[in-house]
């Protein structure tokens, strides 16, 4: 495939802000279990080795964080899932980093991760 798009919900129900726009607190009580905690490493493994064998050379992979507010996975997390990238991107591929929601800091700095790992701000940016 040239194009991969993936939603990527790190925190899925965890969030608290009841923005009025958001669909996430009625997807969670309509669920058997409301909140699933926090996307493991396992699962971000699992997501990068199945996107990097489905992509053809040249192509581009979008992931979007989405989902709750995904600052509640924490920094870490995003430290995690940059490195993890960086460490295993096929060199012939571009991906993009998107975030959909609002990158409410939860007190912790999140502003400083993400022009440091590839993110700018709320929109994106490519490694080549």
């Amino acid at each position: 495939m040239k194009f991969l798009n993936f939603l990527v919900k790190p925190a899925s129900g965890l969030c608290n802000l009841r923005c009025q726009y958001c669909f996430y607190e009625d997807e969670g009580n309509n669920r058997l279990q409301k909140k699933r905690g926090i996307m493991q490493p396992p699962v971000v493994d699992q997501l990068l080795e199945q996107a990097f064998r489905c992509i053809d050379p040249g192509g581009t992979i979008n992931f979007t964080f989405q989902g709750g507010e995904p600052t509640m996975a924490g920094l870490e997390y995003f430290h995690q899932f940059t490195a993890k990238i960086k460490e295993r991107h096929p060199r012939n591929i571009k991906i993009a980093l998107f975030n959909s929601n609002q990158w409410y800091p939860f007190g912790q700095n999140m502003g400083g991760i993400f022009p440091a790992r590839g993110f700018s701000g709320r929109y994106f940016h490519r490694w080549v």
